[in-house]
């Protein structure tokens, strides 16, 4: 995997780094790994080279100095730095891969010279350390700087933790809970709760948390990040190797904001981020079907370069396959270029719009509400008459779309013998509840209130079940309360478990390329760029991916335009959306 040679000013960024000495900073010069100094007012060629131990010749040879050895202030002296093997005494909060990153190695040639180190290191404990750069402690005169290396193909922000033996101390973000924490470090939720006196899951922000990490967790957060600030920020390219007998050439629209990123990064630049990460590993992926082409990632949200300047480009006329913006105005716009110049486009959000009726060339990945609707008739039809389902009708307007397509087909497909079924409100539903038999309770609702609402009245009620509709993943109230108890059952193309098997399958690879834990949208851009493309171009039938089911079909004569129809049904319950099959058992 090649980066195009636009995109070579990518840096490497450790902040904080990760010794209890401080040491001059480290920078890639000219494809030398060299010690960088600025110099100050009073210093010599003379005093650097008592401080570093280098000859004042082979600093000036280096840097290219006059032969009078003058300085000025402000300017940067590189000297190269020299490796060798060293042993080195662990201190207190001290990890492996702090001391790989202050050595300038990786972890794994620790390990490798340190049998057991994998399994914890002590105080006191002596470790070899093979090929290490010697590092220049700092010295007053010389600011302290972060360490700032070059890397032509990855961009890496590290934060550490702070560190005592195996805890760390988490600082809780808005919106967060026990529940969500956990997952993010792989640790109980009741193990949190017990080590930190909780007696519920909700947090408050700025609450301070110890976790405890296992061996396995990564010591450090690391962010893989885009710099702010490129020669040609809105493109970038990276080959591919697919069928021996066909040149693809994939478009990836993505909201980065190089122009005017921050850090650390935040919204859309952070969620274009993760998915850009997730789409790497799915490239490395896709050489192993023999394709061969390029992918090219564009920033449609760049002040230089925006949408219409990228779609006025003509290299994009070169495209087989185009991946719309993650918005839906910039994504439409997107399906005209691709309906005017027949070329593929694969859809990330619901459209719903007129200029699909004469585009054939739209594939829209998440479902209509009519298509959810109806495939929810379909999974809850029933020869069961010991059964009663329950139609919740919703006050909104914008929700009778869903209700009626759900019970056209639901009279259309049901028998005899299938339960009838009866509509009721949010306000008298609850009395049906009385039955003897099983009732399933169905709500459309997009009203946030109504659906709190409807899930209060039914906790703790045997002999029920509620299905409902995606959206309400998206009420962050249904997460405000740990011991809230509410469950329910949806449809939808996508799921994101850290448990399910696809999910801790890629997630070892995800780590051991970015030294982090893989997020919802690493796994869709995983998905999108190692599924889309081997279904549509070789008519691969695994349709299934890591978060994502996808089986495009074409949705009316009138509208060409090719919808997914793949679904899961997925339980929500205990913060977590869990597949399950048609008997309901989890996958």
């Amino acid at each position: 995997m090649r980066i195009k040679n636009t995109f070579l000013a990518l840096t490497l960024l450790l902040t904080h780094f990760l010794c209890a000495q401080q040491f001059i900073p480290v920078l890639e010069h000219e494809n030398v790994l060299c010690h960088v100094i600025e110099v100050k007012s009073g210093m010599t060629l003379f005093s650097i080279a008592q401080k570093t131990n280098y000859s004042s010749e082979d600093i000036a040879k280096r840097n290219s100095l006059s032969n009078n050895f003058s300085l000025t202030v402000g300017q940067k002296l590189y000297l190269p730095i020299k490796r060798g093997t060293i042993k080195h005494t662990v201190i207190a909060k001290e990890t492996l891969f702090r001391i790989a990153s202050q050595y300038f190695v990786k972890v794994d040639s620790l390990i490798i010279s340190n049998p057991g180190a994998d399994l914890g290191i002590k105080i006191g404990q002596v470790l070899t350390v093979k090929n290490a750069a010697f590092r220049i402690l700092a010295w007053d005169e010389i600011p302290q700087y972060e360490v700032v290396t070059q890397s032509k193909d990855s961009v890496l922000i590290l934060r550490s933790f702070e560190f005592s033996d195996s805890i760390i101390n988490y600082t809780v973000k808005g919106g967060e809970n026990i529940y969500t924490i956990a997952k993010r470090f792989m640790v109980p939720a009741e193990k949190l709760k017990e080590l930190n006196k909780l007696k519920s899951g909700s947090l408050k922000a700025g609450t301070i948390l110890k976790i405890p990490l296992n061996n396995s967790n990564d010591e450090v957060e690391i962010y893989r990040e885009i710099p702010p600030k490129l020669s040609e920020p809105f493109k970038f390219t990276t080959k591919l190797a697919l069928t021996p007998n066909k040149n693809i050439n994939i478009a990836v629209f993505l909201p980065f904001g190089l122009d005017t990123i921050k850090y650390p990064l935040k919204g859309m630049s952070k969620i274009s981020t993760e998915y850009y990460m997730g789409a790497l590993l799915a490239i490395d992926s896709l050489k192993e079907w023999g394709l061969e082409g390029e992918v090219t990632f564009y920033d449609y949200s760049s002040a230089s370069k925006n949408l219409t300047s990228i779609l006025a480009s003509k290299e994009l006329l070169n495209a087989n396959l185009i991946i719309s913006p993650l918005h839906k105005q910039q994504a439409e716009e997107v399906a005209k270029f691709c309906a005017l110049h027949e070329i593929i486009d694969v859809v990330p959000v619901n459209l719903n719009s007129e200029l699909l009726k004469q585009n054939p060339y739209v594939y829209q990945i998440p479902s209509s509400n009519a298509l959810v609707a109806v495939e929810m008739a379909n999974y809850l039809k029933s020869n069961n008459s010991n059964e009663q389902i329950v139609l919740i009708r919703s006050k909104n307007k914008v929700d009778l779309e869903m209700e009626e397509s759900f019970l056209a087909q639901y009279r259309n497909i049901s028998k005899a013998q299938s339960p009838k079924i009866i509509e009721s409100n949010s306000n008298d539903f609850i009395l049906f509840s009385k039955s003897e038999k099983k009732t399933r309770y169905l709500s459309f609702s997009t009203s946030k209130d109504e659906v709190i609402k409807i899930l209060s009245k039914l906790v703790d009620r045997e002999n029920v079940e509620l299905y409902g509709i995606k959206d309400w993943l998206e009420f962050k109230e249904l997460n405000l309360i740990a011991t809230n108890g509410y469950k329910f059952n949806y449809i939808s193309s996508s799921c994101f478990n850290y448990h399910s098997r696809p999910v801790i399958n890629l997630h070892k690879k995800y780590r051991f390329k970015y030294n982090a834990d893989i997020t919802k949208m690493a796994c869709l851009g995983y998905d999108m760029l190692s599924l889309v493309p081997k279904i549509i171009f070789i008519s691969n039938r695994s349709n299934e991916g890591v978060m994502t089911k996808i089986n495009f079909s074409i949705i009316t004569n009138s509208l060409p335009m090719k919808e997914n129809n793949a679904f899961y049904m997925i339980r929500y319950q205990d913060f977590e959306s869990t597949i399950y099959d048609n008997e309901g058992e989890g996958n």
